[in-house]
């Protein structure tokens, strides 16, 4: 047995565990740093092992794993980051409604400063809204619903 391979042992047997560990206890965060110290620990170990048995085989999923770690690293911070629903919203990325100072921001569709709503059909409330075949007062004017015939409800 040669000292490189007894480096690459000492890694597994010392190292690996407590990554494990790390990434199997505490918050998402803690999580995250036990995954990318294991990413570590196994690009040495493989970098250990290339030159132990003389292997440049070995070397090759080594340098991918390097690569590749602290992009995998970076995908999933993005998501510890994200609200709880997923991604991030579009307006939030673009810099609109970040809702620093408590309030909300112009998220929604007619720029209020309230939540975002839907002016979609038989709502009437709407700033700057036409008034649609069933009058001012939404879906239902004041002779019954709309589309009943209308004028003096007889």
């Amino acid at each position: 047995m040669n000292g490189w391979l007894l480096g690459a042992a000492a890694l597994m047997a010392l190292a690996l565990p407590v990554a494990v560990w790390t990434a199997c206890q505490g918050p998402p965060a803690g999580r995250l740093a036990g995954l990318a110290f294991a990413g570590t620990v196994a690009t040495a170990v493989l970098l250990l092992l290339t030159q132990a048995y003389g292997r440049d085989s070995y070397l090759d999923p080594a340098l991918v794993l390097a690569v590749l770690g602290p992009v995998g690293v970076l995908v999933f911070a993005r998501f510890l980051a994200a609200p709880e629903g997923g991604p991030a919203p579009a307006a939030s990325r673009a810099g609109g409604g970040s809702g620093t100072d408590g309030k909300h921001g112009s998220d929604g569709p007619s720029g209020s400063d309230g939540p975002a709503r839907s002016d979609g059909p038989g709502r009437a409330d709407g700033p700057g809204r036409a008034e649609g075949p069933a009058g001012p007062h939404g879906a239902a004017g004041p002779d019954g619903p709309a589309g009943s015939g209308g004028g003096g409800g007889a």
